[in-house]
Parts: structure tokens; sequence; C-alpha cells
């Protein structure tokens, strides 16, 4: 039975291992965008404490070899509105370099050099989307990190 949750803890570890994302200093412009304006009414926590404004906030999309790719920026705000401007696909380059037409928005925040999934709630009222679209606008009412640490038994615990 040892074995088997050891096992278990082995390859259960391949997916709640966090993805190492890039965080890219400037977006390269593809002359397509899709804006993303966020009006937070509650401030994102980490452990039900609010985090600092500065705080890098990412969509990322998935390019050809199926790496997650930033493709939009910008820097969290607690006290105002915020957006971000998510690229598209440059359709005269033979690589993914942008959002795809309907492609869905992974939202990642950076703390500390600690890098979380973010879960996004849209307003999809009026002209509004929940995917990339050339020339749309998305309107993201609240985010919450997704936190993946859970102890199992046997793999965390060192008395086991």
């Amino acid at each position: 039975m040892k074995s088997f949750v050891l096992s278990f803890c082995f390859l259960f570890s391949f997916f709640v291992t966090a993805q190492e994302l890039e965080w890219p200093d400037t977006i390269p412009s593809t002359g397509a965008n899709h804006t993303i304006l966020f009006t937070l009414a509650q401030p994102i926590t980490l452990n039900d404490t609010p985090i600092d404004d500065g705080a890098l906030i990412g969509a990322f999309y998935l390019d050809d070899d199926g790496t997650s790719v930033c493709g939009g920026l910008g820097n969290y705000n607690s006290s105002s509105n915020f957006i971000i401007a998510a690229v598209g696909d440059d359709s005269s380059t033979e690589i993914k370099d942008g959002f795809d037409l309907n492609d869905f928005f992974d939202f990642y925040i950076q703390i500390n050099g600690m890098d979380y999934s973010l879960l996004a709630d849209y307003n999809l009222e009026g002209p509004f989307t929940d995917a990339y679209v050339s020339d749309g606008v998305s309107k993201i009412t609240s985010l919450t990190i997704v936190e993946v640490s859970e102890d199992l038994e046997g793999c965390t615990d060192p008395l086991y």
C-alpha cells in the first residue's frame, strides 16, 4: 500500500507542479489586439491577505507546441480600473505568436517571483466577451487566485 501511495504521489506531482512561465518585458505588436478591462469589486487576496499593487498580471495563450506564452500583461491596481492589451496572432508569420479567434485567456499573477493561476469572472453584457476577438473587449469583475497546494498523506507528511 505504501508503494502505491508513493507511486501516486510521484505521478500526481506532475499534475500539480506549476508551469514555469516567462514574463516578457514587452509584448511584441502583431497588428491585432483585444482590450481586457479589469473593474474589480474586491481586492485579490492570497491566503486571505490582499496582495500589493504592482504585481504582474498576464493573459497567456498556448503556442503551437502547447507552451503557455504571455500575450498581454499589466500591473495590478487595487484602487482603480486597469487594462491589458492582448495581442492577436500575426497571420503573416508561420508560428503562433498571439491569440487566435475565440481563444480563451489563461490569467496568471506573479507575486514575489511565484506564479499563480487566476480564475476570472466576466461581465458578458453588451459588447463584452470572454474570448479573444480582434478589436474586441472583455470586462473582468473578479479575479481569484487558484491555490493548488494540498497536503497529501504520504507525500508531504515526513512521518508517513
